[in-house]
């Protein structure tokens, strides 16, 4: 109920939540919170998350959503929002205060423009916005701040564009290539990270900077 600010829970034990049993929230006026019910993301806690399997970027489109609390740290973890060999779009959303923020696997043609990531970490890959052996996706204009180690980080990840995004506060860097190349970064600004403002590590070759500023 939109007019009203009415929320709803959902049972696992009466609704398995995968693809065939699909929850649509349409037309509203209002963001929608989506959330676990537990704030526990310790290796004891919780095991919600959402996981984007979707191989048509069409078929996944979040705009003006905020997820929280979502993910499990430590050995069997789940990342809390991620995509697996999937394509899509997220963009004006928040990702907080779950295990490793946004984390794309093996995925492609995917666009996260206009997002907030802050407060995530656990101790799976801990950065406001993970890509993994990623090529080809579109970061534009994300803030990602006060992470546990990285603001935003990529590995074995090539050809993709990181434009315009703020990452501060982190606890480690706040931009960090690792085994990266060709990827363009421009106009993004590092700063108030606790190590390096953007990092270049380990074989990350024939990256194109401009108009970035680290502080």
């Amino acid at each position: 109920d939109p007019a009203g600010g009415k929320s709803f829970n959902i049972s696992a034990t009466l609704l398995p939540h995968f693809s065939s049993n699909t929850l649509r929230v349409n037309s509203l006026t209002r963001n929608v919170l989506v959330r676990s019910s537990s704030t526990d993301t310790s290796a004891s806690g919780h095991s919600a998350y959402i996981q984007n399997q979707s191989t048509a970027a069409a078929n996944f489109n979040v705009n003006y959503g905020e997820f929280a609390n979502l993910g499990r740290s430590g050995n069997g973890g789940l990342n809390g929002f991620g995509f697996n060999s999937a394509q899509g779009t997220i963009s004006s959303s928040t990702v907080r205060n779950g295990v490793s923020g946004i984390f794309l696997k093996n995925s492609s043609n995917v666009t996260l423009v206009g997002n907030n990531f802050f407060g995530d970490g656990g101790s799976l890959i801990q950065g406001g916005i993970n890509l993994q052996g990623s090529n080809n996706n579109t970061v534009r204009g994300n803030n990602s701040y006060g992470n546990t180690q990285y603001g935003i980080y990529f590995a074995q990840s090539s050809n993709n564009i990181l434009a315009s995004n703020n990452s501060y506060g982190n606890t480690l860097y706040g931009i960090l290539l690792d085994q990266s190349s060709n990827n363009i970064l421009a106009s993004n600004y590092s700063y108030g990270n606790l190590s390096n403002g953007i990092y270049i590590w380990r074989t990350s070759n024939n990256n194109i900077l401009a108009s970035n500023n680290s502080y």
